[in-house]
């Protein structure tokens, strides 16, 4: 679908659609990072179950961004995993099963692609505790770790909804971080 519109028109589509903010990063359609392209090392990107998070897929795949890859459940529904993933995918984004994630994301990063990843659910393993609104809460360290893995930088990304109805995209600043011994 993307491939039938020039990108002028896409793009107000898009605009009419979700606003995007910080897309000063986006340069000739690629992260404007520090680090040339021939630095493979790609690009993570924390999200959240928050606003419309599968809207920001679609828009970074129409938007020719680079390669994203997306972490998902398989759905206890064969019909509904497969109708869902369509939509998911149907803007170029690739998808990964979190039962195979971890490979399949050091992949994509190695080849100089993005992964997006939702880390704001409870988990039973490869947790570490974090102080939430005041109660220890456990939290994925996959993103960190793959972060201090491949050297990939990692930006959040959102898409909260506006009065209008639109919905505002949100993308980085880039997070920094600091490597410890601390595991």
């Amino acid at each position: 679908l993307a491939d039938d519109f020039c990108p002028e028109v896409l793009r107000e589509i898009i605009d009419a659609l979700a606003g995007l903010h910080g897309h000063d990063q986006f340069v000739g359609n690629r992260l404007g990072l520090p680090g040339g392209a021939d630095e493979a090392r790609g690009v993570l990107f924390l999200a959240a179950h928050m606003g419309h998070w599968e809207l920001l897929a679609i828009v970074h795949g129409f938007l020719k961004i680079g390669p994203l890859n997306i972490v998902a459940r398989l759905l206890d529904n064969p019909y509904l995993d497969q109708r869902i993933n369509a939509i998911r995918c149907r803007s170029g984004t690739k998808l990964i099963y979190k039962d195979r994630a971890a490979s399949q994301i050091l992949r994509a990063l190695k080849h100089n692609e993005m992964a997006g990843i939702l880390l704001d659910q409870n988990t039973s393993q490869g947790h570490v505790f974090v102080n939430f609104f005041g109660h220890p809460a456990a939290t994925n360290k996959a993103i960190a770790t793959f972060a201090l893995a491949t050297g990939a930088p990692i930006l959040s990304a959102f898409c909260l909804p506006l009065p209008d109805g639109r919905y505002r995209l949100h993308c980085g600043p880039e997070i920094e971080y600091q490597v410890s011994d601390d595991r």
